[in-house]
């Protein structure tokens, strides 16, 4: 990482600078993490040919959604009535719609296959990849950019989530998304604190507001991002109003409105083919989200996966979505971190909480905001919980340890050095551990 670009400026760190124009290495960057994600997401992407862990659920759903009979999908008959809540044959009605519906994009591209099922999250998988790297880059500079997306593309979390027809990977997608556009609002405040301009735009937050609720309407978890979020966009906008000397009443107004309303608008339009089928009923539709609502609250159900939120940061239960009856070792797909990255990541987020704090650095703020608020509230669940609901943390985990490292490389060609040995150690991890991840056949555990 030699001739490290000095991060992206922040707030309160001196006047900002616009970011650094792409050239010819950013694009070699990003196409070289893009490619190393998608490899190791797309590889042997079809195996095992069955359904894994809780695709049984999501995989089936979405071939529903797609108008198939329940023998064609091989989804069990509804154990109950659909009722007046319409839920027919859906096993997974206690999650929004919108990630059954990317899923069921991919089976009806390719078709119903393992392959078609796993398609749409692969991709998004990937996709994740680009924008934790231009995450990256807007916060931390090229080089945060080139090591976030690497973390990103390594990561041992991201590639299994990315492999499986389950929700948690669309959320993940869509939390980041939505964080790139309070990057943006960052800046724009920035700016018009420096031109001195009342002027309110509230652009950035109606994109913030569209892709957190796309994430809620994937899983109700996302509204966890949504109100982390929210809230820094509004300290922003009161902090603004504040230095003008004026009200902060129509600033904050206005945040309310642009993000909360494209949030609920998009939640919403995920359900529009459900409120098509029930004559536009949004009294039915309210008693379906109260039934979803029960069930969340209410699961007491144990299950032999289920972790205590405090655990998922150490990574003590990690857990085998597969493995191949007579042989566990050889053939199994695991989900687990990579233990480099997992605890150096831990003195990371806590050295960005250190500067979001105590110096006031946006850009260590934005991470630790995504990391935190999506983490917190869950230590507060009771209800069964597991460790593949952290997924949407990860991205956050990576930026916070890619803008650690840039950090520490610019200070001497030593750490430099250290850090660059670093990366190289997680490559070596991700060679020895990435069978375990995928279910191929692990040479050193025959």
């Amino acid at each position: 990482m030699h001739g490290v670009a000095p991060a992206h400026p922040r707030a309160g760190e001196g006047t900002p600078h616009p970011p650094p124009c792409w050239e010819r290495l950013d694009w070699g960057l990003l196409a070289g993490a893009t490619a190393l994600g998608a490899v190791l997401r797309f590889w042997g992407l079809g195996f095992p040919h069955r359904f894994v862990f809780d695709e049984t659920y999501y995989a089936k759903d979405a071939c529903l959604y797609l108008g198939r009979s329940l023998a064609s999908c091989q989804a069990p008959h509804p154990a109950t009535a659909s009722g007046a809540l319409g839920i027919g044959p859906e096993q997974s009605f206690v999650h929004p719609e919108l990630g059954k519906w990317l899923i069921a994009a991919g089976e009806k591209l390719v078709g119903y296959t393992s392959f078609g099922w796993r398609l749409m999250p692969a991709l998004f998988g990937t996709g994740l990849v680009v924008l934790v790297f231009l995450l990256g880059r807007r916060l931390f500079g090229r080089w945060g950019g080139a090591v976030g997306g690497f973390l990103a593309a390594t990561d041992f979390v991201l590639i299994t989530q990315s492999r499986l027809a389950m929700l948690d990977v669309f959320l993940a997608f869509f939390v980041v998304l939505g964080f790139f556009f309070v990057a943006l609002e960052r800046e724009r405040v920035v700016r018009q604190r420096i031109a001195s301009d009342a002027a309110i735009d509230v652009r950035w937050r109606v994109a913030i507001g569209a892709a957190l609720g796309a994430a809620s309407a994937v899983k109700w978890s996302g509204a966890y991002a949504l109100a982390g979020a929210g809230l820094l966009v509004a300290a922003w906008a009161f902090g603004t109003a504040r230095r003008r000397g004026a009200s902060p009443v129509p600033e904050l107004a206005a945040t309310a409105a642009a993000v909360g309303g494209p949030a609920v608008v998009v939640y919403l339009l995920s359900y529009g083919r459900w409120f098509a089928g029930h004559h536009w009923s949004f009294r039915v539709f309210l008693t379906l989200q109260h039934a979803m609502e029960s069930y969340q609250a209410h699961l007491s159900q144990p299950h032999p996966y289920q972790t205590s939120a405090w655990t998922w940061p150490f990574a003590i239960h990690p857990i085998a979505y597969w493995h191949l009856p007579g042989n566990p070792g050889a053939h199994q797909i695991l989900l687990m971190p990579n233990p480099l990255v997992w605890f150096a990541a831990l003195p990371a987020g806590a050295w960005c909480l250190y500067r979001a704090l105590r110096r006031h650095g946006a850009a260590e703020g934005i991470v630790m905001t995504g990391w935190l608020a999506q983490y917190l509230p869950w230590l507060a669940v009771t209800r069964p919980l597991f460790f593949f609901y952290l997924t949407p943390v990860v991205p956050f985990m990576d930026l916070a340890l890619a803008g650690s490292l840039v950090a520490l490389a610019a200070t001497s060609p030593s750490r430099r050095r250290l850090a660059a040995v670093f990366l190289a150690a997680v490559v070596v991890v991700l060679i020895y551990d990435y069978p375990g991840l995928v279910g191929a056949l692990h040479p050193h555990l025959l």
